[in-house]
C-alpha cells in the first residue's frame, strides 16, 4: 500500500502518554508503529497529577513550535470525557490561536451521558474552534451531526494489528475464559465474578477467568475469596505485549460486561485472534459484536446473561469455532491498511477547508 509521509508529517497527534493504560494510549502506539510518519505531543502523564500539569506545560509550549518551525498544519487531538475534555478543551483553543485544522477526535463511551451533564452549549464551543469531527462508532457519529450540529464528521475505525497466532481452539474439557481491562465497578468485573462463581454451582464443563488489568485490586481479591472463587478466578494483572497475546491466542472465549464503552480495543483484538466476544450492548459494541454472528450481546448487570452465554460456549464448541470465525472476519475492517486509507482521507479533506 502506498501511503504519502508528507501527508501526515503535516499532522500533529495530541493525546495521553502512549504507554499509558487505556484505549486511546493503545490507539496512538498502533499509529506510532505503522503511519509513515507520527508526530505526537503528549498532554498528560500516568506518573500523577504535578508530572501531568508539566506535560500539559511543555505541550502548550510545543504545540506552536510544530507550527511555526516544522509547518504542521493539523492538530489531530484525541480524547475522552471529564478531565480529558477539560484539557483538550484548552488545547483545542491554544491551537486554534496559531492556525492550526483542529480535529477532535472522540474516545469516550460515555460522551453523550457527559454531554449532557455539562451542557451541549459547552461542548459546541469547544466545538466550534475545530473543523471536523470524529466518532468511532456510528452512535456516536450520529450524535455529533444530529444532536450537536456539526457538518463535518466522519467514522474512523480504531487501529488493530493482525494477530500473530489464529489456531482452531480443541476442546480441553474447560473453556478459557478471558477479560481485559480496568479493574472497576464500570468494567463490570465484579458482576462478571460472581456470574462464573454462580456458573460454577451447575454441572456444566468447568469455565477458567483469566483476570487482566488493575485498578480496584483489592475489592476483587476480597470478592474472589468470599465467594472461594480462586481455583477458577486468576488475576494476572494489567499484561502487555508478548502476555497479553499469549492469553488472547489461549482463551476460548473473550468478555468485556462494561456499564459504557465507546469501541473497544480490547474487544477488536480478541476477534483478531478469533474469538467470539460476550459484551453488553452499550456504546459503539452492537457496531462490532453482532449478537449470535461472532458473539453474545447482554444487558448491562446481567449476570443471569452471562451465566446464559457461558453455558451456550460450553455446550456447544462447533457454535463457538463458527463465531470465531466471523470475529476475525469483522476484525480485518480494523487492521492498519484500512484505517491509514481512512486517515489519509480524512487528511486530505481537512487541508482543502
Amino acid at each position: 500500500m502506498s501511503m504519502d509521509r508528507t501527508l501526515f508529517d503535516k499532522v500533529l497527534f495530541v493525546g495521553p502518554d502512549v504507554n499509558a493504560h487505556g484505549g486511546i494510549a493503545s490507539v496512538l502506539k498502533m499509529y506510532s508503529r505503522h503511519l509513515p510518519s507520527f508526530h505526537y505531543v503528549p498532554s498528560n502523564s500516568r506518573y500523577g497529577t504535578l508530572a501531568g500539569l508539566f506535560v500539559l506545560s511543555v505541550a502548550f509550549v510545543l504545540i506552536p513550535i510544530h507550527r511555526l518551525v516544522f509547518r504542521r498544519k493539523i492538530l489531530h487531538v484525541h480524547a475522552a470525557s471529564g478531565k480529558s475534555f477539560i484539557r483538550k478543551s484548552w488545547i483545542i483553543k491554544w491551537a486554534s490561536l496559531w492556525g492550526y485544522k483542529t480535529i477532535f477526535h472522540n474516545h469516550a463511551g460515555d460522551f453523550i451521558d457527559y454531554s449532557h451533564k455539562i451542557g451541549f452549549g459547552r461542548v459546541r464551543s469547544v466545538l466550534a474552534k475545530t473543523v471536523h469531527t470524529v466518532g468511532l462508532a456510528p452512535v456516536f457519529v450520529d450524535f455529533f451531526s444530529k444532536e450537536l450540529g456539526q457538518t463535518n464528521v466522519s467514522l474512523i475505525h480504531n487501529m488493530i494489528e493482525p494477530a500473530q497466532d489464529v489456531t482452531e481452539r480443541r476442546m480441553n474439557g474447560c473453556l478459557n475464559v478471558l477479560f481485559l481491562g480496568v479493574i472497576s465497578e464500570a468494567k463490570g468485573i465484579f458482576e462478571l465474578v460472581r456470574a462464573i462463581s454462580e456458573y460454577q454451582t451447575k454441572k456444566c464443563i468447568p469455565v477458567k477467568l483469566w483476570i487482566g488489568g488493575t485498578g480496584e485490586d483489592a475489592q476483587l481479591e476480597s470478592l474472589i475469596k468470599s465467594l472461594n472463587a480462586g481455583a477458577f478466578c486468576e488475576i494476572v494483572g494489567w499484561v502487555t505485549g508478548e502476555e497479553k497475546l499469549k492469553l488472547l491466542a489461549g482463551c476460548d472465549v473473550f468478555i468485556l460486561p462494561s456499564h459504557f464503552e465507546c469501541l473497544p480495543m480490547s474487544v477488536l483484538e480478541a476477534m483478531s485472534y478469533g474469538k467470539p466476544v460476550i459484551a453488553t450492548g452499550v456504546g459503539g459494541v452492537p457496531y462490532i459484536v453482532h449478537d449470535g454472528v461472532n458473539g453474545t450481546l447482554i444487558r448491562v448487570s446481567d449476570e443471569q446473561g452471562i451465566v446464559s452465554a457461558l453455558s451456550d460456549y460450553a455446550s456447544d464448541w462447533e457454535k463457538l469455532k463458527e463465531q470465531g470465525k466471523a470475529a476475525l472476519k469483522t476484525a480485518e475492517q480494523f487492521f492498519p491498511e484500512i484505517v491509514i486509507s481512512q486517515l489519509e482521507n480524512l487528511y486530505s479533506t481537512v487541508l482543502t477547508k
